[in-house]
This record gives structure tokens, sequence and C-alpha cells, in this order.
């Protein structure tokens, strides 16, 4: 029973991601989306015109029935995505992939929820903080960089001296921070992101890559890094000291010295100078698992979350260095993804992915 169970439940999450992601695609069209009601054979004639529409009771009847009219139907969203987004999906494809071929950040927040989507492609950049320049070519700097969740989170640099540049291989796209003095911030964003923070559901991930090893590099930022600051942080530290040098450190800071909840990267879990994925996910439940700490799309690490904060955080959401500016990041940013409600089963397995793919890395 507990494997009929188990395939069911596989079933059901698959059934939710390929919704997702057909959503979004269906967004960007301006369609109407479909519903967790819609039966699953609608689904290839809601994303490809071409695929002929449903008959009725397609699904029901005998179990011998029912599964050769799902592997009709599985046939038919694979032309369907074949046809529609060119993706070249084959039979012998896993049907879990067909999600993961055409998923986007997009469908997390078509729903509303807040966050925000950082993808350092031309299309989002621009030279100038105010967005009148568009970033075109590489070695381009970068004061602006759109926020395409559609919450207006935009990061931006007003101070010329201190924008990354933008890099591309004419594959993969990234901005490339000098640790001196680069940074990229949404401006007023204090109360923006508390549920990065205090517990109610929300988690990030990025894909980066570090250019050296310096003592503190900051990858997200609302703090100093000062225990009496509110905020989250997640940096890379170099603490040879304690046998844990190179590895990441994941923190929500509730505004005093005792209040401060952490997960520290395992000694076997350190990050060199090679492209990765970071992701956290903190939901306060009273659980063993309610702090996260995933490394390419392996979880490392988990505590109970206790002394958190509802109150904003101390500075602004800041990219590559700390929220005052002392410590600075050299390395590449290849995209970001930030959420409220968080990024657990499905859905963090396929921002892992997603942003696996923007940093030329297989998980």
């Amino acid at each position: 029973m507990g494997v009929v169970r188990d395939k069911l439940d596989y079933l059901s999450g698959t059934k939710r991601l390929l919704r997702e992601a057909i959503n979004a695609v269906l967004a960007d069209r301006g369609d109407p989306l479909l519903t967790e009601s819609d039966p699953f054979e609608s689904y290839p004639s809601a994303l490809y015109a071409g695929s002929p529409p449903p008959s009725a009771d397609s699904l029901t009847g005998s179990a011998a029935d029912k599964l050769l009219r799902l592997n009709e139907t599985k046939s038919r969203l694979r032309e369907a995505i074949n046809a529609e987004l060119g993706i070249g999906l084959t039979e012998s494809d896993p049907f879990r992939f067909y999600g993961e071929s055409i998923w986007t950040p997009r469908a997390l927040f078509l729903q509303g929820e807040q966050g925000a989507l950082y993808l350092p492609e031309p299309e989002n950049l621009f030279q100038d903080a105010a967005g009148t320049t568009p970033v075109t070519a590489d070695g381009d700097p970068v004061g602006l960089m759109l926020d395409k969740s559609g919450n207006g989170n935009h990061v931006s640099q007003s101070v010329a001296a201190s924008r990354p540049i933008y890099r591309t291989d004419g594959t993969l796209h990234w901005l490339e921070f000098d640790g001196v003095d680069d940074y990229l911030q949404v401006p007023n964003s204090e109360s923006s992101f508390i549920w990065l923070h205090d517990g109610s559901g929300g988690g990030s991930a990025v894909a980066v890559e570090f250019l050296s090893d310096d003592e503190f590099q900051p990858v997200l930022q609302q703090t100093s890094s000062a225990t009496a600051d509110t905020g989250f942080q997640a940096t890379r530290l170099d603490r040879a000291a304690q046998s844990e040098d190179n590895g990441y450190r994941i923190s929500a800071y509730s505004g005093s010295t005792t209040g401060v909840t952490q997960i520290n990267a395992n000694v076997s879990d350190l990050i060199g100078l090679t492209p990765h994925v970071m992701r956290h996910d903190l939901i306060s439940q009273g659980t063993s698992d309610d702090f996260q700490y995933w490394q390419n799309g392996m979880l490392k690490n988990s505590q109970q979350a206790l002394n958190l904060s509802s109150s904003a955080a101390s500075y602004p959401l800041t990219l590559m260095a700390t929220g005052n500016n002392t410590f600075l990041t050299h390395g590449k940013l290849y995209g970001a993804v930030l959420r409220q409600g968080g990024m657990r089963a499905e859905i963090g397995a396929a921002v892992d992915s997603y942003l696996a793919t923007k940093a030329g890395i297989t998980l």
C-alpha cells in the first residue's frame, strides 16, 4: 500500500509541476491559466492549439483503460511541449522531466506570491540605475537588474564605480563583482523581505561562483553581520581555525546578541571556487527541519528555528555585500530566486535544477 501511495504522490507532484510550468507559458501569452480542478487530459490542448481536446470521461473505465488513456495523454503532452517550445522530448525521457524541461521560476509567482527573480541576461539589465541605457555587450556595467517576478524588487547601484560587470561566454550569462566596491541593492527594502527571517515561510536560492578565498563573502544580506542586527544572511566564510573554511553560514538575526538562528556547512560540504547552487528555506513549525540549507540539490543541514523576529531588517536586501558594504564578494552571480512561502519539495528541486542550468552545471 505504501508503494502505491508513493507512486500516487509522485504522480500528483508531477501533475502540479506540469501545471505550474504550463501556466507560466500561458501567462506570458495572456491565456487563461489551468486550475487544480482541470482534468489532466486537458493539459496538452491548453498548451498547444494543435493538440486535440480531451474526450469526455477519457480517464474513466477499467484500470487498463485508465492506463491506456494516461499513456495517450503523456504522448500528446510530449508532442505539445515539443511543438510549442521546441524542447525535444523523446519517448524514453522520464515523465517527471516533462515539467522540469519547461518549468521557469515565473511559475512561483503566478498567484501573487511576494519575492524576487533575478536573471542577469541583457533584456533584464541596464547600465544606469535609472534604466535608460540597456546592457548590450560583454563588459558593460550594470546599474539596474530588473526583478522578473512581477513584484518590482529591482536591484540597483547609483554609484558608477560600484557597479558589477555583465559577462557572457555566448551561452551563459553572469554578473561579475570585483570584491572591492561592487554590489547591488533593493532600495528601501528593509520591510519587504521580513519573511526571509521571521519564520512565517520564506526561502532563497542563488547560483554563484566565488573567484577568491576571502574571509567573509556575502551572497544575500540584510545585515552587517553584527549579531545585534535584524535580518537574513547567506555568507561563505573562511574559518580555517574552526575547520569550517570556505563553507556557508545561513543566519536569521533577531536583533539581539543571543537571538541568532544559524546553520553552518559541514566540513564535508565546503565550497571551492566552482559554480554551485545554494538554497535556504525557513518556516517555524517547532521541528528539527524548520531551517534548511541545500547545496547543489542536496539537503546538507537543518535545525529547529528559535529566537526569530518579525521586525524589519537592519539594512536593505543586498547582493554580494553586507548591508553596510563593509564586506564585499569577488565572484559571479548567475541568478537568484527569493520567494515568500518557501521552496521545498518539488518546488525546491525545480528551482535548483533551473539555476544549475544558468550556472552551466549538472546536479
